[in-house]
């Protein structure tokens, strides 16, 4: 059985299943290469297939397909990072209370799932709105509770946000004010309740190379919950190719 310390008096087990949902930002033009990986290291922590959610942004139009028993969503946001969260926060759809953010260029670990719900049962985060990996780059992946982003005031501040040109793709891709935990910032800003998780990330791999392409990357591994990042962008400039 798994177990998060996050303080020396606090210690909280997985025997108490808690309602969640996994959330996966993706794009169009790379879903069907980025997706596949990380939906098998789901499937080895034993997440449901049922709490997955695929947001596939940049589409030429709005759709909702089962693809391999997984819910893909397809919609026209073309926000780069954030397609998932301006799903999510425009339109409430049907999730569970806490809500887990990846990215599709990202791998979990076995004990991903029984850890995401020790981080969620644990009394230190009851009044937390978000949850973030890492103190000063989370790049938007942790756990927000599904009312804090279906509340009116964070709806209309991504709304404001919101994109469907997707020849500013590169633009926002710098814009990192924007783009980087753009929702973790406004909670802070706004005193809702941003907790960090106590990783201090390992660099894992650096010269990976994955998705059929040439792009080196280095991998970064978040132990709690047991994430591998595995990023292109790790210092300027940054692109939007795979």
């Amino acid at each position: 059985m798994c177990s998060v310390v996050v303080n020396s008096s606090v210690v909280v087990n997985s025997s108490v299943v808690v309602n969640s949902s996994v959330v996966v930002n993706s794009c169009a033009a790379y879903y069907k290469v980025t997706v596949p990986p990380l939906l098998r290291s789901l499937k080895d922590a034993h997440v449901p297939s049922d709490a997955i959610v695929v947001v596939v942004g940049d589409c030429d139009s709005n759709e909702e397909r089962t693809l391999d028993g997984i819910a893909h969503v397809f919609r026209r946001y073309a926000n780069m990072d954030n397609n998932g969260l301006m799903w999510i926060t425009q339109e409430h759809p049907s999730l569970k209370p806490w809500i887990i953010y990846l990215h599709d260029t990202s791998l979990v670990s076995t004990d991903f799932w029984k850890t995401s719900l020790d981080i969620i049962q644990n009394p230190d985060f009851s009044s937390a709105a978000c949850i973030r990996l890492y103190g000063q780059h989370s790049m938007g992946m942790g756990f927000y509770t599904r009312q804090w982003l279906y509340s009116d005031r964070v709806t209309t501040y991504m709304k404001s946000l919101l994109n469907e040109d997707r020849t500013r793709r590169q633009e926002l891709k710098t814009n990192l004010d924007v783009l980087e935990d753009t929702l973790f910032k406004y909670a802070i800003s706004c005193g809702d309740g941003c907790v960090t998780l106590p990783n201090a990330y390992v660099v894992v791999d650096q010269n990976r190379r994955m998705y059929g392409t040439d792009t080196p990357r280095i991998v970064e591994y978040y132990e709690f919950p047991g994430i591998y990042k595995i990023k292109a962008n790790w210092c300027l400039p940054v692109f939007v190719k795979l």
